[in-house]
């Protein structure tokens, strides 16, 4: 049987017999077919990723964390067209929901590619020893993990190794119950104002989210009544900020009152 698929040898005649000619073309339209089918890459149907200068000075690791800085290339306008890529640097409190995991391990000044938005392998680490981490957070100053807290989705960790899936650019809900423990401050008289605070912790988790908070401080919403002796507080409402900060919205604090005599 004549072999259709039989490789020329450099400088014979090509002469392709059809049978090969048409298996090409069957090939060439799967492959095309199949291509269809699939999302693009970076279309919005996966992890998005783009690349970083690794501007922290740090011999960085694989799914090691840095914060998005400027863009890297800013004087060449098809450079900047063709590529995006930002300065990476070591995260700090204005890289709240601002930064990328590494996919690949950088030297200094070196360009790799980062994940911005999806899912993502990732380190996180627990501030209390809490048990189920549904969210993380960076860390200023740290580019080797997560900790829990924040707004940054955690999809599935494991509590032994601390590596975990994390989702981001998920994002929580606008508003979440909180759990309030007090931690300081006075119940106030008819002529002093209350002062309590409290450890803020998610109700849904246990997860201590911030300690020692005054609810009635910048950038908390709590309207303390001026009306004598308060009880403490034990349930509220809170939501994060545009700048991730925790802010207290609504607090069970009532005045302090005597039970109705019959």
């Amino acid at each position: 049987m004549t072999d259709i698929f039989k490789r020329v040898k450099r400088g014979e005649p090509l002469a392709i017999p059809a049978a090969a000619y048409n298996a090409m073309l069957d090939a060439a339209q799967t492959h095309q077919n199949r291509n269809i089918r699939l999302a693009p890459m970076n279309a919005g149907f996966d992890s998005l990723y783009v690349h970083i200068v690794n501007k922290t000075g740090r011999q960085l690791e694989r799914f090691d964390v840095v914060g998005i800085d400027s863009p890297s290339e800013r004087e060449n306008f098809d450079a900047f067209c063709n590529r995006i890529c930002f300065d990476g640097v070591v995260p700090q409190k204005q890289h709240k929901g601002k930064f990328a995991v590494l996919q690949q391990d950088a030297a200094p000044d070196m360009v790799v590619r980062v994940c911005i938005y999806g899912a993502s392998v990732a380190k996180v680490l627990s501030r209390d020893a809490v048990k189920e981490i549904r969210y993380c957070d960076i860390v200023e100053g740290e580019t080797s993990f997560f900790v829990s807290g924040g707004q940054t989705e955690v999809l599935w960790r494991d509590a032994s190794s601390y590596w975990a899936i994390i989702r981001i650019g998920s994002g929580r809900s606008t508003l979440f119950p909180a759990t309030l423990k007090r931690c300081g401050g006075e119940q106030g008289t008819d002529k002093k104002v209350a002062s309590w605070k409290y450890d803020v912790v998610d109700a849904l988790t246990d997860e201590t989210l911030e300690e020692n908070v005054d609810p009635t401080s910048s950038p908390h919403q709590w309207k303390r009544p001026n009306v004598g002796a308060l009880l403490e507080a034990t349930f509220g409402y809170a939501h994060y900020d545009k700048d991730g900060k925790l802010v207290l919205g609504w607090i069970n604090e009532i005045a302090e009152q005597e039970s109705c005599t019959t």
